[in-house]
């Protein structure tokens, strides 16, 4: 065997990511969402410099589920590890901003 076959039959085998890890991490991402929702909020609410109507609006935000990005893991063929989660899957948590009116997506 060479160096490199010796190194790679040592080397463990990446432990897939629980559950339980998953729900610590998206309970970090939930943070992170909050905090910028709250924001988005605040600035949505304040006067229109052009002194019309404020916007009208909604928000929407979600996290993935654990089961959802173990099956985008093996879409896109990462590994299940949580740090190839944290490194690769960029959606964990998402926000959508829905507007009444069509012009008003621009305001925002």
């Amino acid at each position: 065997m060479s160096e490199e076959e010796v190194m790679v039959a040592n080397k463990a085998p990446e432990e897939v990511c629980t559950e339980e890890q998953y729900n610590y991490y998206a309970a970090q991402c939930k943070v992170a969402l909050d905090s910028v929702v709250a924001k988005i909020s605040t600035l949505l609410e304040m006067p229109v410099p052009d002194g019309k109507e404020k916007i009208s609006f909604r928000i929407e935000k979600r996290i993935k589920a654990f089961e959802d990005v173990l099956e985008k893991c093996d879409g896109r063929g990462y590994s299940k590890t949580i740090k190839s989660i944290r490194d690769n899957i960029k959606d964990v948590a998402g926000v959508r901003i829905v507007t009444k009116y069509i012009d008003e997506p621009k305001k925002v």
